[in-house]
């Protein structure tokens, strides 16, 4: 159902672009695609999400795999073949969403690997976060409302995912929730962080700019003071990140960030971690002398602060000069 059969048409641009539309709603418009069981909780996490995102000035809306089935998807069963056209309708819509700079959400089971990667494959990259809701059918049972698991065992219902039709999770999605011993809340939390990260990261491959600051807030930059409010707290998340734009040769990136008492340059030049080299530079701008562990502290002792690191190898993951304070 997916081959093109009018031949005597031309795709007509319009006057406002994706960009425009984007500017205008303060934010980048993506698809945020629900995947999972029967009663895993796609729905539930769906309005949850869009509530928080429309509370945060986010234009999001929610396509949903019951209420498409009233209009849109109507003349649609439960055969493979209408499985198949139920998400690539979808997906379309989805894009649509998406060019109009708005979050589309879709909470559907699309059981099928290929259907999803195919709608993976109409949006640009960084446009599609595919969320793999992780329960086990067991629970999804114990949760079931509609009843539909006891008829489908019971052969009420043919063709049902996860009892008579098989359901092919992800194999690389955007982000895994296990929704079996996760609340609802956290399950929305963990969503917009893989969200903004996916906006970081097409943001980054496709920016024109000669330099592409990363507006931040706590410092990525390894530091000598406690972890808390700092990036040195999610490390692997701090590794990703810096990992991948070393992987994508992304040139002149940099790190603006705050939240510290002091100025600092830092080269990031070594991850001894991992293992692997960075060149993404972070500057950390702060107001001098309102710490106290700087307070006291005249220019010409705040020139010396690189010393600490040699003396405190097992707290740094960056070579010796990384600190070059500004004073």
């Amino acid at each position: 159902m997916t081959k093109q059969k009018a031949t005597n048409i031309v795709w007509h641009p319009g006057a406002v672009t994706r960009a425009d539309r984007e500017e205008l709603n303060g934010h980048r418009g993506c698809t945020v695609w629900l995947t999972g069981l029967s009663g895993s909780g796609k729905s539930t996490i769906a309005v949850a999400l869009e509530k928080e995102l429309w509370g945060r000035g986010v234009r999001a809306y929610i396509l949903d795999g019951d209420n498409i089935r009233h209009g849109l998807n109507k003349n649609l069963g439960f055969s493979p073949t209408d499985r198949t056209e139920n998400i690539r309708r979808i997906g379309e819509v989805a894009k649509l969403f998406t060019d109009g700079g708005m979050v589309a959400l879709t909470a559907f089971i699309s059981p099928y690997r290929a259907d999803r990667d195919q709608v993976r494959a109409l949006m640009q990259p960084g446009d599609f976060i595919e969320v793999f809701v992780d329960c086990p059918v067991e629970t999804c049972e114990v949760r079931d409302v509609k009843g539909l698991y006891k008829k489908a065992r019971a052969g009420e219902i043919p063709e049902f995912t996860g009892v008579s039709a098989p359901y092919e999770p992800p194999l690389q999605p955007e982000l895994v929730i296990r929704t079996g011993d996760q609340s609802v809340e956290a399950s929305v939390a963990q969503i917009l962080g893989a969200a903004q990260k996916a906006w970081l990261e097409s943001g980054l491959m496709n920016s024109t700019a000669t330099f592409k600051f990363i507006m931040n807030g706590p410092p990525i930059t390894q530091l000598i003071f406690v972890p808390y409010d700092r990036w040195e707290a999610w490390p692997a998340e701090r590794t990703e990140i810096l990992d991948f734009i070393t992987n994508n040769s992304l040139k002149n990136v940099v790190w603006l960030s705050t939240d510290l008492h002091g100025i600092v340059i830092s080269p990031q030049r070594l991850d001894t971690a991992t293992n692997s080299t960075h060149n993404t530079p972070e500057v950390v701008a702060g107001a001098i002398g309102m710490d106290p562990l700087f307070r006291e502290l005249p220019p010409s002792i705040l020139s010396f602060l690189p010393i600490i690191p040699s003396a405190l190898p097992q707290v740094s993951e960056f070579d010796i000069d990384r600190f070059n304070v500004v004073t």
